[in-house]
């Protein structure tokens, strides 16, 4: 699969289990977001890992397959290295 589609549907799944989990909370979405605009900054790494559990999870492309936290932070980390211009922005909670 190209690159471009793989980001574009790995996005649409974190924008969308974002807003699904945490919408009730626009404290907690601004921690998700914030790390979704700035992947490699540690201080948001460490605020994400700070509102979230040790056993959460992200549910993805809804395949059945979940990743860790932990396993989410190095796939931002790698989003980080592609895509270091991201600008994500809550537009209603």
């Amino acid at each position: 699969m190209p690159i471009k589609p793989l980001l574009a549907a790995a996005t649409v799944a974190l924008a969308t289990s974002a807003t699904s989990v945490l919408a009730d909370n626009k404290e907690t979405v601004s921690v998700f977001y914030d790390l979704l605009s700035d992947p490699g900054n540690a201080t948001h790494v460490e605020a994400f890992q700070g509102v979230t559990s040790v056993g959460w999870e992200s549910i993805g492309d809804y395949s059945g397959k979940t990743k860790s936290r932990e396993a989410f932070l190095g796939q931002m980390g790698g989003f980080a290295q592609l895509l270091p211009d991201l600008n994500w922005a809550i537009q209603d909670v």
